[in-house]
């Protein structure tokens, strides 16, 4: 009899975490009802509310001073990347990003079913492991070198992150900051766009606006100020870290809408870092009959080194490339080689045409979907990536003597495209909104995602 007990206990206790483990909703997995409904909106205060973007590789945060009204609105970046010290303490931003067990590129798994056809891609392209845990998509974090190993959603990865965003806005501010402006990709559904916001409460941060990328970089370069026709079209295209999308706006009844978008979330910087430091692994094998290729932390500085490269590139025909590391081997191994910019776009010429390739469909997706659709009229580059000349260049050809016989000589409008988005976001934390007003829950909606929400501030 005791044992037949015994068994009825184990049964219960293994129905009780299966129902935890698939029923019961985790603090990241909650929705949004308790906050989505609530009083009438009022004008922010001053100061009350600051913008973030998180994004795969870096994170921004904006917003404007309550005491000097005459302040101009600040903007800091910090990179999107969490460790964890020996002794379980959370790394997070400068310190964390060269930590040989730093986590990021993490928001392409918000909200996300492991199952999910973008999570399984990431399984093979992150350097940490992900893994199913009743369908959620887990992340696997260690303390240190060789540290225990924990598992966290990803949320609560980018909580951390967020958080670090909002001291450092209060540190700028000079007080606290309860509510946020969170801007989010376009083709975000409602489950990652209630983790996005749920890292920013668990940050300490209620959403009273929520808003898609494209949007908020064509409000950060002002153009729903008079600078577009009713009916008029904006390409969006944002080339990040991590990951790439190519958005079609149209401007109507002063409302941005989308007509199509197309996204790769692995496409970015980092992939031109890879081909970079592929590229010098194969010479200083070739040139030194040395191969580091298996060796993490003299590939980790060599791809830092890459990135240097790439970013001189930007502004120059030539770049160095410097590696000084001890090998696994306890071997002083030192390297100096040089990229031109014809190397650079060699190396990479297959991904300068998966970005185009992005800009090409969203642009067919739009002709099919929109009638009457003629020309675009605007080109907005977003993400640090869009600095790269050979990306710049293919933009400006495809568009020249096709849908933009009337752009102006910008032809590609760029302002801090690292900061666009985030910049469009502080600027919607202003009173006045930047003369943008919020759509509210009940808003225009296009290919099923909400392009503008908000919510109670208090």
């Amino acid at each position: 009899m005791a044992r037949d007990g015994g068994v009825v206990v184990d049964f219960l206790a293994a129905a009780a975490l299966v129902f935890l483990c698939c029923f019961h909703r985790p603090a990241t997995a909650m929705t949004v009802d308790t906050i989505r409904y609530g009083p009438p909106r009022v004008p922010h205060r001053l100061g009350s509310v600051i913008a973030v973007d998180l994004g795969n590789t870096n994170s921004c945060v904006a917003g404007y001073s309550a005491a000097d009204e005459t302040a101009p609105l600040f903007r800091l970046c910090i990179p999107t990347s969490v460790a964890f010290a020996d002794d379980g303490a959370a790394l997070v931003g400068e310190s964390a990003k060269n930590h040989p067990a730093a986590i990021s590129g993490f928001k392409r798994l918000l909200g996300r079913r492991f199952d999910s056809p973008d999570v399984q891609r990431a399984t093979d392209k992150l350097p940490y492991k992900i893994f199913d845990w009743c369908t959620r998509t887990h992340i696997e974090v260690k303390a240190g070198n060789g540290g225990a190993a924990r598992s966290m959603y990803a949320a609560d990865v980018a909580s951390m992150v967020i958080a670090e965003l909002k001291a450092r806005g209060e540190a700028y501010l000079g007080g606290n900051v309860h509510n946020a402006v969170v801007t989010v990709p376009y083709y975000f559904s409602d489950g990652p766009r209630e983790a996005a916001m749920n890292a920013a409460r668990m940050a300490g941060l209620m959403t009273v606006r929520i808003i898609d990328e494209p949007t908020a970089a064509a409000v950060s370069h002002g153009l729903h100020r008079n600078k577009l026709r009713n009916g008029g079209n904006v390409l969006v295209l944002h080339v990040g870290g991590g990951t790439s999308d190519a958005t079609v706006l149209t401007y109507d009844n002063a409302v941005f809408e989308a007509l199509a978008s197309r996204h790769d979330l692995h496409l970015g910087g980092d992939d031109f870092d890879d081909k970079i430091a592929d590229h010098f692994v194969h010479l200083i094998k070739h040139s030194h009959g040395i191969d580091i290729a298996d060796d993490d932390l003299a590939v980790a500085e060599l791809k830092a080194q890459c990135e240097r490269a790439k970013k001189t590139l930007t502004s120059h025909d030539t770049a160095q490339v410097n590696l000084h590391s001890q090998l696994a081997n306890g071997v002083n191994f030192s390297f100096s080689g040089s990229l031109t910019r014809a190397q650079f776009e060699e190396l990479n010429h297959d991904l300068f045409q998966k970005v185009i390739s992005l800009v090409e469909t969203a642009m067919a997706e739009t002709k099919r979907a929109a009638a009457g659709f003629d020309m675009i009229d605007e080109v907005v580059l977003v993400g640090g990536s869009t600095r790269i000349p050979r990306i710049r260049e293919l933009v400006k050809n495809y568009f020249d003597g096709k849908e933009t016989t009337n752009i102006s000589s910008g032809v590609v409008v760029v302002v801090e495209p690292d900061e666009a988005v985030v910049n469009g976001g502080g600027l919607l934390s202003h009173p006045m909104e930047d003369g943008y007003p919020c759509m509210g829950a009940g808003g225009r909606r296009q290919i099923g995602s909400p392009m503008d929400r908000c919510y109670h501030e208090w």
